[in-house]
């Protein structure tokens, strides 16, 4: 259910509502269902779901219709929507904590998770900066990354929930094949039989040969070539323009240098050039 004290209870009723979800799943929303109910009564949003106790989870077989497992972890009451409070972060926190908890043991298939709010959860003493980290801790996972997926584009990070001046020091070689590696396994299980990736670079221009870092040059250049050398079909570095224009329009390249008309102001850049 995410944070009490945000959107996820009303994603959630609205997700429990959505005809397009029950057609492909049986939802289960951990949560707490006194929040829910308040929610429902302040958006105006009905809240028909079955509502079942931890225990009764516990012991009853697979959900054969949209559950609601009331993890009674917070106060309705003492819930202030769109503050940041520690309860609510350690509501957050056990709801995801029963929802892996469940999934590990096969009572679900996949978890998704509302939001979370961060300092929240620091507030509430839990050491992990986002859902990332922590899903990898509950589940103990050895290699991890973020992957974010909109329409024909999938995105990996190799570094998350770090502040911009600490990402240079964290680029190795061994973290960036592994998200290679893990990015390329996501795409199989999506149906990409022979997935292909490009790798951004971390300084303008790739680098520029060294003139504006040796990230480029001393650190993912020679991880595309180890990922490479395994049989994986990626490039890189490439400046993050490059790659994300040839991704968000795959079947056209950009005639370079950009020049403008001064009759028409109109840009020339994209011209139907075949890539």
């Amino acid at each position: 259910m995410g944070d009490p004290a945000g959107v996820g209870p009303e994603l959630c009723l609205r997700a429990l509502r959505d005809r397009r979800l029950s057609a492909r799943c049986v939802p289960v929303v951990f949560g707490d269902a006194a929040v829910l109910a308040r929610t429902a009564g302040a958006c105006g949003l009905p809240f028909t779901a079955r509502c079942v106790t931890l225990a009764e989870w516990r012991r009853a077989p697979r959900a054969a219709a949209a559950t609601v497992v009331d993890c009674r972890a917070v106060d309705a009451a003492a819930v202030r929507p769109g503050v940041i409070q520690p309860h609510c972060g350690r509501a957050a926190l056990s709801y995801i904590e029963q929802a892996v908890a469940a999934a590990r043991a096969g009572r679900i298939a996949a978890v998704a998770t509302a939001p979370v709010h961060k300092e929240a959860l620091r507030l509430a003493g839990c050491p992990h900066p986002g859902h990332t980290e922590l899903l990898a801790a509950l589940t103990g996972a050895r290699r991890t990354c973020m992957t974010m997926a909109s329409g024909g584009m999938i995105v990996s990070l190799v570094t998350a929930h770090v502040a911009y001046a600490d990402v240079p020091r964290l680029l190795t070689r061994k973290r960036i094949v592994a998200v290679i590696e893990l990015t390329a396994e996501a795409l199989r299980r999506l149906g990409r039989a022979r997935p292909r990736l490009a790798v951004c670079a971390l300084n303008p221009h790739a680098g520029e040969g060294g003139l504006f870092g040796r990230e480029e040059r001393e650190v993912i250049r020679p991880a595309v070539a180890a990922a490479a050398a395994g049989g994986l079909i990626v490039a890189g570095p490439l400046p993050p323009d490059t790659a994300f224009c040839r991704a968000a329009a795959p079947r056209w390249t950009p005639t370079w240098p950009c020049t403008t008309t001064r009759a028409s102001r109109r840009s020339r850049c994209w011209h139907s050039r075949p890539a």
